[in-house]
């Protein structure tokens, strides 16, 4: 038979740290994404599987803009890319259509905010 251990004094164990479950926190760009889809179906959801696909293509779509747009910058020489470039990098990328509805919002709000200002000082 096998000697038998000697029993130690019980010593209490070294507490562990609990660690908290960190919170996975969803891209900004999903948050505007549900919003925009309440705003124009409030009655509609959209699934989880379904909001994956739509941060993915987006992250994407951002990716692409930006090297493009750090591409023709480093092409002008310049240390960031400018408004120009990233609009040149969106006509660049998109195809058709949205290359040429993509950057007129801009536009039209920076008009409509230069407007306001023009109002404001000639009051």
């Amino acid at each position: 038979m096998a000697p038998r251990a000697t029993q130690k004094s019980p010593e209490k164990a070294p507490k562990r740290a609990v660690r908290q479950r960190e919170r996975r926190r969803n891209p900004f760009h999903a948050v505007v994404l549900r919003k925009m889809l309440k705003e124009m179906h409030p009655h509609s959801g959209i699934t989880a599987k379904a909001m994956h696909v739509l941060t993915s293509f987006v992250t994407d779509i951002l990716c692409r803009v930006a090297s493009e747009g750090s591409m023709l910058s480093r092409h002008k020489k310049q240390q960031e890319p400018s408004s120009q470039e990233i609009q040149a990098a969106v006509r660049h990328i998109l195809p058709g259509e949205l290359a040429k509805h993509a950057g007129c919002q801009p536009r039209t709000q920076q008009n409509s905010h230069q407007a306001q200002q023009l109002q404001q000082n000639a009051t």
